[in-house]
């Protein structure tokens, strides 16, 4: 057998042959050669699949390995990285392209510092070609740091699986889960952050995110419910962790968030007060005291992160109504003790 490579890189492919191509050039065009590009073919119906063997035929660093049908995202990574021959893994959307120096700063950095796992900020591309960045942890200089240093400010690393390279070791005993279609890769990080004993960011925006109006991570489907089960899917971790209070106040903070993202999107209007009944199911006792609180006291605004309000609070004739994200038309808030 040949010799293993450094870095397998893994690509999930459905129905991007619009976009497919570009993601290939920018990761073989990559500075660090000793990479594999492992494509997980889901069995689209476009053209796709025609794409991924033009480039396997060209460039012997590709493989194409094939799920037996269309099967998800989170078992097309899955396979891959069970096929996976890497000493380190990373995952790249294939929609989104790379800076060519991308996988040459991550692995020297992981080499330098010996940490478990490296990642990068981001430029956030819209269609129209605007791009912003995306900061992680808010850093603007390279930091070194832990999932104990972490804590509960785990949310702002943001659970985003596409710019980090992983050390194999701390991702024998994680999958991504089935059955979740959106935000499937923050219960992966969930299980991976646990299993590290450092982690480093760099601050340079080197992965390009690419808003894909049409893909499915912002489509505006019944389908986006299934971020709801993530809640399920980490607490078995949480519980068998006993790490895990470290990250476990700042898991309820972003999930909160992005339940009221989907409920924004997606629920009818005579199931919008859902919303604060949903979160007094999910969030720990003393948090949803807190939230309450802050609804209930005079302020006009009420920010969950303290830097997105969620919420807007106005008084009518001594009642008291909510609005979330402004879009919705107000409606009479139920109050739990």
């Amino acid at each position: 057998m040949d010799k293993a490579p450094e870095i397998s890189v893994i690509v999930p492919v459905y129905n991007v042959e619009k976009y497919l191509g570009r993601c290939l050039d920018s990761i073989l065009a990559s500075t660090f050669k000793d990479i594999e590009v492992i494509l997980v073919d889901d069995c689209g119906q476009d053209n796709s699949r025609a794409i991924c063997d033009e480039y396997a035929a060209k460039d012997a660093r590709v493989r194409v390995i094939s799920n037996p049908h269309n099967m998800g995202v989170s078992v097309a990574r899955n396979n891959g990285l069970d096929n996976a021959r890497g000493k380190y893994i990373s995952f790249i959307d294939s929609d989104d392209y790379i800076d060519r120096t991308m996988f040459e700063k991550l692995y020297k950095a992981m080499e330098r510092e010996n940490v478990d796992m490296v990642g990068c900020n981001a430029w956030n591309v819209e269609e129209n070609g605007k791009k912003e960045i995306i900061r992680y942890l808010k850093v603007k200089k390279d930091v070194k740091t832990s999932f104990a240093e972490l804590g509960n400010k785990i949310y702002e690393s943001a659970f985003h699986v596409f710019r980090f390279l992983f050390k194999r070791e701390v991702l024998n005993n994680v999958r991504f889960p089935i059955g979740i279609v959106y935000a499937e890769d923050a219960a992966f990080l969930l299980g991976v952050y646990p299993q590290t004993q450092a982690i480093y960011f760099l601050s340079e925006p080197l992965y390009f995110y690419f808003e894909n109006n049409s893909s499915a991570s912002v489509s505006r489907s019944a389908k986006k419910f299934s971020s709801l089960k993530i809640k399920d899917a980490v607490m078995e971790k949480f519980v068998a962790n006993p790490k895990s209070e470290l990250i476990h106040s700042g898991f309820w903070l972003w999930y909160t968030l992005n339940m009221a993202h989907v409920y924004n999107d997606l629920l009818p209007l005579e199931l919008q007060g859902a919303f604060i009944e949903e979160i007094r199911k999910i969030l720990p006792y003393d948090c949803y005291n807190i939230f309450i609180r802050r609804i209930e006291n005079d302020c006009c605004q009420y920010y969950l992160f303290d830097f997105i309000p969620i919420l807007t609070v106005k008084k009518r004739q001594g009642k008291k109504y909510v609005k979330l994200f402004g879009k919705i038309p107000l409606y009479k808030v139920k109050y739990y003790s």
